[in-house]
């Protein structure tokens, strides 16, 4: 599943929106949400809804929870001061990557 640490700045200021402007706080999603958040806020940039495009990152086998619903990846009130004080860096979980990925990682040094 997608945590929010994982996600890069876009994807992040997607996930505050949604919970901010729909006040949406459940770590699940479903497709129909998804959609009717999206036309909510397609309709709402004339009146200064951000411009994001549809969450197709959240839509992932591996985010999957069940039949059309999604893994939604809720920050803790940490990674939300984090976030707006600037102070994040994305995180890449290495267990999703495979073992020869791994090996070149370690053999070049390189810091997860």
């Amino acid at each position: 599943m997608i945590t929010f640490i994982e996600l890069n700045e876009t994807q992040k200021r997607y996930v505050l929106e949604i919970i901010n402007r729909f006040n949406h706080d459940s770590d699940l999603i479903t497709l129909d949400e998804m959609k009717q958040y999206h036309e909510k806020m397609v309709k709402a940039r004339n009146k200064g809804c951000p411009k994001f495009g549809y969450p197709n990152w959240l839509i992932k086998p591996n985010n999957k929870a069940s039949k059309s619903i999604y893994s939604f990846p809720i920050p803790t009130e940490s990674e939300k001061e984090d976030f707006f004080s600037g102070k994040t860096e994305r995180v890449v979980n290495l267990q999703k990557f495979s073992p020869l990925f791994k090996n070149v990682i370690k053999e070049y040094g390189l810091k997860p």
